[in-house]
């Protein structure tokens, strides 16, 4: 019981039966590391920097939430530092809240999807959050309804193929 609580919520195991498991899309269980380095790190931000990052982007139209101005800053930061102006970020979306009816909160499983965003040489910082929030903004309860039918394959190779458009352009670039 935390901080008191003396109501106990029971999980709700209903994942499967909402999205029903399928083929892996022909991706791999687990990935090959052994030859890959790879490199975890950890960004702490004050609330004084966020606060100067908003008014920063809050000269523009949009008005990000922390999550979405911290994942654009940390989007600029790897386009600098790779030199490449073409992009693509990937970002996880809990759906329950999205879905018609909505999920409760204790609805237990994986029950997220991942929202796609792409630049072609913007960079500014107000740009990659609405590019972010747009591709955020595609998921919703249509989109988790389509998920369902029986064109769902189809139509999340589709979604997929951009990303790796991008990333060959990207890679013939090196």
């Amino acid at each position: 019981m935390a901080r008191g609580e003396t109501s106990l919520a029971s999980p709700i195991f209903i994942s499967s039966s909402i999205f029903p498991p399928r083929d892996p899309l022909g991706f791999k269980q687990t990935p090959d590391t052994s030859q890959e380095r790879l490199i975890t790190r950890r960004f702490c931000f004050a609330s004084s920097t966020i606060a100067a990052l908003k008014a920063e982007v809050g000269t523009c139209e949009v008005h990000p939430t922390r999550v979405e101005l911290v994942t654009a800053v940390i989007w600029k930061c790897a386009m600098a530092q790779s030199g490449l102006d073409k992009s693509t970020v990937t970002h996880a979306v809990n759906v329950r809240g999205k879905m018609d009816p909505p999920l409760p909160g204790t609805a237990l499983g994986n029950i997220f999807r991942q929202a796609y965003a792409y630049t072609n040489g913007v960079v500014e910082l107000g740009r990659l959050v609405g590019e972010l929030r747009e591709g955020i903004g595609k998921i919703g309860s249509e989109y988790l309804m389509k998920l369902k039918s029986e064109n769902a394959y189809e139509m999340i190779m589709n979604i997929i193929k951009k990303p790796l458009k991008y990333a060959q352009m990207v890679s013939s670039y090196e």
